[in-house]
């Protein structure tokens, strides 16, 4: 199924109910409408239901679109991805379902042994911190796409960066999520953001400048934002 377009689906007000919409109506996140606005639609793109059937936290972060766009051109390909922070395992069960290639690579790195992740053919789970593991099997390999989804906190934010960083590909997508607890003191932040924040305006600007051949494309959303490796 399709992603829906705004034209297929209807933009209410924070306050209105949908109109004439089944209990089976979704509403989606949406980027480029101001936070006061909704979209309710009565069709899902698959991620969106994959998230759902699986139990991730992504759907109700509203990432699923985003991800969508940017990786659905990637489904059928024998991708590599790279999730730190796996927790139960529910965004990498969502990840080997959606993407298709048999010959698809997803590793998740989870801090806690305990994590509940069965492996299969094409997943599976290795144990370790998620900005400094020691692991052969990880270390030789080359990633389509890396996300951190780990502890979110400046410091690891940043050095999972530097550590996994060379480990992605050329045109690869580098993705961190849960970018606004950046503003809590908790996470290594303030009110002004936090280091791992300062970077990335850092690297927007020499992006912006041709200064630098590190990235080709940033792409910010509610949380969450994609790195393009050059």
């Amino acid at each position: 199924m399709e992603q829906p377009r705004l034209d297929e689906a209807e933009v209410f007000g924070a306050e209105d109910e949908p109109r004439g919409y089944s209990e089976g109506s979704r509403l989606l996140a949406c980027d480029d409408l101001p936070q006061n606005r909704r979209v309710w639609t009565t069709k899902m793109n698959s991620l969106s239901q994959l998230a759902e059937k699986h139990g991730t936290d992504k759907l109700w972060h509203g990432y699923c679109p985003a991800y969508w766009d940017h990786f659905e051109t990637l489904r059928d390909e024998p991708v590599a991805l790279l999730e730190i922070g796996v927790a139960s395992g529910a965004s990498l069960r969502m990840w080997d379902e959606w993407f298709t290639h048999p010959m698809r690579e997803l590793i998740g790195v989870e801090i806690v042994p305990e994590c509940s992740f069965d492996k299969t053919a094409t997943a599976r789970v290795v144990t370790g911190d998620g900005t400094q593991i020691d692991n052969p099997l990880l270390d030789h390999n080359e990633f389509d796409i890396i996300i951190d989804d780990g502890s979110h906190t400046s410091e690891d934010i940043l050095a999972g960066y530097y550590h996994w960083w060379p480990h992605l590909r050329s045109d690869g997508w580098y993705v961190i999520e849960d970018l606004a607890v950046q503003w809590r003191n908790d996470s290594g932040g303030g009110g002004k953001g936090s280091p791992a924040t300062d970077y990335l305006k850092w690297l927007l600007g020499q992006l912006w400048q041709h200064d630098d051949n590190t990235i080709t494309e940033f792409h910010a959303y509610n949380e969450i934002v994609f790195l393009r490796k050059a």
